[in-house]
């Protein structure tokens, strides 16, 4: 087990927060879109609530999972033992199985990119960024930055980050993974939440880029033309 792992979380805790929590307060009723489908109208009643339980489930495992890699390094202390007591289940030699793995990496780096770019998006967007379909006062088209890249590449960045910290927290050697905490009855509520809400969510980003498209171009008319001429993909470069 090595100490390395404990900032590599953090990291990618971090990018999931900032990646997952909307940088602005809802939108006033008037400016949320009424022309969406039945989907985005349940999606959009969640959106404000969901995320926040779902980030409570990855503070929670990073924290758990930064608790044994510390007591397992430093064991001698009465305190690191009943750590490891609490937050293992069976032998507390199963935290040795704790660790850095080759898919940790990856989602690690996924998160990070995923929250870096998301953070860009806010940035480029300023008061017009929303969780909900949305054309403000005042709106204008914004095609610079990362929107010269995908027409939605905020979705892009969420898709990143949700899938990056799912696969850090769910991957062999994760304490979720490891400690045994999956064969109590929370510990398996917890997951089959969390994986619900992600699949949903992946679901949902995928799904929402045309109901989007559709306002905007109705909104600016040849300049959205235009730009979709420049920008062909909603989320993926050459992909899609």
């Amino acid at each position: 087990m090595s100490l390395l792992k404990v900032p590599l979380l953090l990291s990618a805790t971090v990018a999931n927060h900032i990646g997952t929590t909307p940088p602005h307060a809802a939108p006033a009723s008037d400016e949320v879109a009424r022309e969406v489908t039945r989907g985005e109208r349940i999606f959009t009643k969640t959106v404000r609530i969901a995320p926040r339980l779902a980030q409570l489930v990855v503070y929670a495992g990073s924290l758990c999972e930064i608790a044994v890699i510390i007591a397992r390094t430093f064991p001698t202390t009465t305190v690191a033992q009943e750590i490891l007591k609490t937050l293992t289940w069976g032998s507390t030699r199963v935290a040795d199985r704790i660790s850095i793995t080759p898919t940790f990496a990856i989602g690690c780096g996924l998160a990070v990119l995923g929250g870096t770019l998301r953070a860009e998006c806010y940035r480029a967007l300023g008061r017009l960024f929303t969780y909900e379909i949305t054309v403000r006062k005042g709106h204008r088209l914004v095609t610079e930055g990362p929107y010269s890249w995908v027409r939605h590449p905020s979705y892009t960045a969420h898709i990143i980050v949700s899938l990056g910290t799912f696969i850090c927290h769910s991957c062999p050697g994760s304490w979720v993974r490891e400690s045994g905490v999956l064969s109590t009855p929370l510990g398996k509520a917890l997951a089959y939440g969390w994986t619900a809400w992600t699949a949903y969510l992946l679901i949902r980003l995928c799904s929402r880029p045309p109901q989007e498209d559709r306002l905007l171009q109705k909104e600016f008319g040849e300049e959205w033309d235009h730009w979709a001429d420049q920008v062909p993909c909603r989320l993926f470069p050459g992909i899609y």
